[in-house]
C-alpha cells in the first residue's frame, strides 16, 4: 500500500524517496498539481507557478537527546486521499496536510476531542476506551491535539486518527507516529528511550545511530530510541504517545 498524498510522519534521519522534508520548500505547481490541489497556498507560494510545503519543527517533541535529529516528512507522490485508504492500526494518529475537511481519508477522524458513538466505532473504542472522555456506555471521546506549536505558518496541519484497522506491511523501519492506546501494535515500540543491542537491531541502528543515546561500555553496544513527549501538542487531559516501527521496510534515500 502506498502512502496517502500529503500525510505527514516523523523520521529519524531522512525523508525517504517520494517524501519531502517539511521544511517550507516551494515546489513547482505543474510538476505537483495533485499535491497542490490538497495544500493550495496555505503554506506559501504564488499559486501560479509554485506552492509551499508546511514547515514543521520536531524538536519540541524530543525530551531527551537528539532534538535536531528528528524530522517531519510529507508524502508528495502517494495515492489521492479520496481514492485510497491511508494505512494505520486502529488508534494510530498521523498529521495530515490539507485544511479542507472533505479530504480526510476514509476511516479517519480529526483529533479534535469530539465524541463518537461506541456502536458506530467499536474497534476504536476497544483500543482507547474512555481514556480521552465519554460515558463509556454510548459515547467515547477522541484525543484533542493541535500542531500549532510545531508549525511556522498560520495554518498548521491537523491530526487525524484511524477508526479501524488499515494495517500496512510496507511501513518504513524507524518511522514514528502517534498512538492513542496503551499497548503498542505488533512490530512497534513506544518512544521512551528504551535501549537495544546494536548487533541484534543493526538495520534500525543504521537509521537511528547514537543520536538519542548509546552505551559502548556495556558488554554489547547499545543504542536508544528517541524519548518523545506529546505534551506540546496536547489540548486534552491525557496525551497520546509516540511509537516507532521496529519491523518495517528499509527506506530508500531520495535521488
Amino acid at each position: 500500500m502506498f502512502p496517502v498524498m500529503s500525510e505527514i510522519n516523523l523520521f529519524t534521519s531522512f525523508a525517504p524517496e517520494y517524501w519531502h522534508e517539511c521544511d517550507g520548500s516551494l515546489l513547482d505547481l505543474n510538476s505537483h498539481s495533485a499535491l497542490y490541489s490538497l495544500l493550495d497556498r496555505y503554506y506559501g507560494g504564488d499559486g501560479r507557478t509554485s506552492f509551499g510545503l508546511p514547515k514543521l519543527n520536531a524538536s519540541a517533541l524530543v525530551t531527551g537527546k537528539g532534538k535536531q535529529s528528528l524530522l517531519f516528512g510529507i508524502s508528495i507522490n502517494g495515492g489521492y486521499p479520496m481514492g485510497v485508504d491511508m494505512s494505520g492500526s486502529v488508534g494510530t494518529i498521523k498529521l495530515y496536510g490539507p485544511q479542507m475537511a472533505h479530504t480526510v481519508p476514509r476511516g479517519w477522524k480529526y483529533c479534535d476531542g469530539q465524541e463518537l458513538s461506541i456502536a458506530d466505532y467499536p474497534d476504536l473504542f476497544k483500543a482507547i476506551g474512555t481514556k480521552y472522555g465519554g460515558d463509556g456506555t454510548t459515547k467515547f471521546a477522541l484525543p484533542k491535539l493541535n500542531a500549532a506549536s510545531l508549525c511556522a505558518t498560520k495554518y498548521p496541519p491537523k491530526f487525524v486518527i484511524a477508526t479501524k484497522n488499515m494495517e500496512d506491511d510496507d511501513t518504513f523501519l524507524s518511522l514514528i507516529t502517534l498512538f492513542a492506546g496503551d499497548t503498542a501494535p505488533n512490530g512497534w515500540a513506544f518512544c521512551d528511550g528504551h535501549e537495544y543491542k546494536m548487533e541484534k537491531e543493526s538495520e534500525l541502528f543504521s537509521l537511528i545511530g547514537s543520536s538519542y543515546g548509546s552505551d559502548a561500555r556495556a558488554e554489547y553496544w547499545t543504542f536508544a530510541l528517541p524519548t518523545i513527549s506529546t505534551d506540546a501538542i496536547n489540548e486534552g487531559s491525557v496525551a497520546p504517545k509516540a511509537i516507532i516501527c521496529l519491523k518495517g521496510r528499509y527506506p530508500s534515500r531520495p535521488y
